[in-house]
């Protein structure tokens, strides 16, 4: 089950760096929540508008270098890398986490965090 919920995120994060709308669909339930700083999406439709969105001048691509995994959730630390597009350059890079939830094989919530010990506390995990 834990190499499943890993694999389902890693699958995830592909469809995001790839913009591909019915993989990203394909792995979240009906109402997915999106929790960012500023906003929540929730649904579908909504998932799908922040998939589409534009980043500003930077394309986004996230590699991911460790997952902790629970099971009903998964952590991930990734690294953020921003590319000029056109010429693929990286801008800036940076360390990304963020948690998962997960229910019946399929994605429920995500939700990216600034600091590390807040997704570990997010899961029940001491920092």
């Amino acid at each position: 089950m834990y190499d499943h919920n890993a694999t389902l995120v890693g699958a995830w994060i592909d469809a995001v760096n790839n913009k591909d709308r019915s993989r990203f669909a394909s792995l979240v339930t009906e109402d997915v929540e999106l929790v960012m700083h500023r906003r929540a999406y929730r649904g579908i439709a909504e998932a799908l508008t922040w998939l589409d969105r534009p980043l500003e001048n930077l394309d986004l691509e996230v590699e991911p270098r460790r997952f902790v995994v629970g099971d009903d959730w998964v952590l991930c630390i990734a690294t953020l890398r921003f590319r000029w597009p056109g010429s693929g350059e990286i801008g800036d890079e940076s360390e990304g986490v963020a948690v998962w939830w997960l229910d019946d094989g399929r994605i429920m919530r995500w939700q990216p965090f600034q600091q590390r010990s807040d997704a570990l506390a997010a899961v029940g995990l001491a920092a």
